[in-house]
């Protein structure tokens, strides 16, 4: 049976549809479970520098957290509510407020998070249009020169010294810049020859609609080629929400749920009705020991380093 093919667009889309669902169930649960004490997130990041955060937080994608945020943090709140008080006093490390801001920081990642990616989708937009509106600022450019060139040039009759200051005016196209030149220059040497005492000549250019209506259309072109290009140059930087505020906010989240994630583990060792929460969109940074009890219950060796089980990332321990 053929396998269904799935495009990168679907692939986009279905991303962005389990964003939307952590975001709602986090949103949810932080009706249910409150505001945490102002306090809490200054007392849980004291001793962690904003260094420590970051360097956790820029390994992760923080749509991830997210992800795994809303499933962990409704799983842990399923049991709380229902756990005995037995249950509660082996859950160390773990407390409602602390949920509360877990949550509260999950949902605060997750703003920042989409905060950036609508500023970067709204820049490249703006950088397409600038583009465009460059490239299509040359064209014409380009084109209304050459025109001007094989006009005036026909309006020299066939005069050289004419034909040279022509071809004088011309110039190149190497750069906007240069080309803008042209234009501007080709303008003045029309302007000059519409006030010549050359009957002949100033004949050819009626004949040829060579008037200042022209001239002023070559500077308006050579004037709207720098400010399109100026544009696509000069672009303005946002920095709404930088991408070091939001590996910090990526690291405060991790650090909270590594927490939470241990003190679930510390108590299913001891009581195991209280469940485990498991990582999956965020594994990679907890390391868990998944050994059987009768194995973590023997000895280390000398000179073992092996961690207690729930081992994961700890930002502050110097």
């Amino acid at each position: 049976m053929a396998s269904k093919k799935t495009s990168a667009k679907d692939d986009v889309n279905e991303a962005q549809d389990a964003e939307l669902e952590a975001t709602h169930a986090l949103e949810l649960l932080a009706a249910t479970v409150g505001e945490p004490p102002k306090s809490s997130l200054k007392a849980i990041l004291a001793g962690t520098t904003d260094a420590d955060l970051v360097s956790v937080g820029k390994t992760i994608l923080s749509s991830r957290i997210v992800t795994d945020a809303a499933r962990i943090y409704r799983k842990a709140w399923d049991f709380y509510q229902q756990a005995t008080d037995e249950q509660k006093r082996r859950l160390r490390g773990f407390s409602k407020p602390l949920l509360a801001l877990a949550v509260q920081q999950a949902l605060a990642l997750e703003k920042l998070d989409r905060q950036r990616a609508t500023t970067n989708a709204s820049a490249g937009v703006a950088r397409a249009g600038q583009d465009k509106a460059s490239e299509a600022a040359q064209s014409r450019a380009i084109e209304l020169r050459d025109q001007a060139h094989d006009a005036l040039r026909d309006a020299s009759g066939r005069d050289e010294k004419l034909r040279a200051q022509v071809d004088a005016a011309f110039g190149t196209a190497a750069t906007a810049e240069t080309l803008a030149g042209g234009l501007q220059q080709t303008a003045k040497l029309l302007r000059r020859w519409l006030k010549s005492d050359d009957e002949a000549l100033t004949g050819r250019l009626e004949l040829a609609s060579l008037d200042e209506s022209y001239a002023k259309e070559l500077e308006d072109a050579a004037r709207d080629l720098r400010v399109a290009v100026a544009d696509a140059t000069n672009r303005p930087v946002d920095a709404k929400v930088t991408q070091g505020a939001l590996d910090r906010a990526d690291g405060i989240n991790i650090l909270i749920m590594g927490q939470i994630i241990r003190a679930f583990d510390g108590a299913h060792g001891i009581d195991p009705t209280i469940p485990r929460l498991v990582p999956i969109s965020t594994r990679r940074l907890f390391n868990r020991n998944t050994k059987k009890k009768a194995e973590a219950a023997e000895p280390p060796h000398a000179g073992s380093d092996a961690k207690p089980a729930g081992g994961s990332v700890e930002l502050g321990d110097g």
